[in-house]
């Protein structure tokens, strides 16, 4: 591979993702009625099987929550054996534990505040 297919190659993944999460940011924004906030492959399944946006939204809602409880355990699980490795301190991981939370927290606020 050349240098010039090592840098092209990166940076049209992170401009293709980064146009995606943009993309899909500006048509959530774009649309104002909850059964049309979702792509048009979810409306179809709704329709298919007669969902209400209510149903998807508790599913999504339930999915987004799995998944943020299984980050923060590899986190902490992350942590973890860095001071199992002797790499930070019991202490310095509940410093970092305690500062997460704190970052966390004002994340959340953000959210409320911007509704």
């Amino acid at each position: 591979m050349t240098t010039k297919q090592k840098i092209l190659l990166p940076a049209l993944g992170i401009a293709t993702v980064a146009g995606l999460t943009f993309g899909a940011h500006a048509y959530a924004q774009t649309t104002t009625d909850s059964s049309t906030n979702y792509p048009p492959f979810v409306q179809n399944l709704m329709e298919k099987f007669d969902l209400s946006s209510d149903d998807v939204q508790s599913v999504m809602d339930e999915t987004q929550t799995e998944m943020q409880q299984a980050r923060e355990e590899a986190y902490t699980n992350y942590l973890d054996e860095a001071v199992t490795n002797g790499d930070i301190t019991a202490e310095q991981e509940q410093l970092i534990l305690d500062k997460h939370d704190e970052l966390e927290a004002a994340r959340e606020q953000e959210r409320t505040d911007l509704q």
